[in-house]
């Protein structure tokens, strides 16, 4: 069992690591669904995406800003930070759902409920593993991967 003290030390590696995969998968994200969205809605792809950008901006800086929170005033939470980091992203997913396919809102409901158990299940234990936040969002980037090749043939073909 990891404690605080030694989770406290280890997380400028892990905020490290944690930032620099969320930065690619939302990169390779932004560009599936940029291609899928021209293929699909053609005129429209631009202002529909600067919409669901525009939604989930809110929740990208209230992540940032509770980090950096944590962080300065609060390190003995930061063993809180995966948990919350996993709800507050699937506020953003469900903020932009309304310009994104309707699949998306599975997404939401996972980082949601992962959150949560994360949160739920660190605090049993006093401390949290790393993994908490790298095994969810995993999961959670594979669902968008899934929804974003998988889930769409019909509407392709219109």
């Amino acid at each position: 069992m990891r404690s605080h003290g030694a989770f406290e030390q280890d997380m400028r590696s892990y905020l490290a690591v944690w930032v620099g995969v969320a930065a690619v998968a939302v990169l390779l994200t932004a560009l599936e669904t940029l291609q899928r969205a021209r293929r699909v809605h053609s005129g429209l792809a631009p202002e529909m995406l600067q919409r669901a950008v525009e939604q989930f901006v809110p929740a990208l800086m209230s992540g940032a800003l509770l980090t950096i929170v944590l962080l300065r005033f609060a390190p003995q939470n930061l063993w809180m930070l995966p948990g919350l980091w996993q709800i507050i992203f699937s506020l953003g997913v469900f903020a932009s759902c309304r310009f994104l396919p309707w699949q998306m809102g599975i997404v939401g409901v996972w980082y949601l409920s992962a959150g949560l158990a994360c949160v739920a299940l660190c605090g049993l234990k006093g401390a949290c593993s790393p993994w908490a936040m790298g095994v969810p969002f995993g999961v959670g980037q594979l669902l968008v991967a899934g929804i974003l090749q998988f889930g769409f043939r019909g509407e392709q073909s219109v």
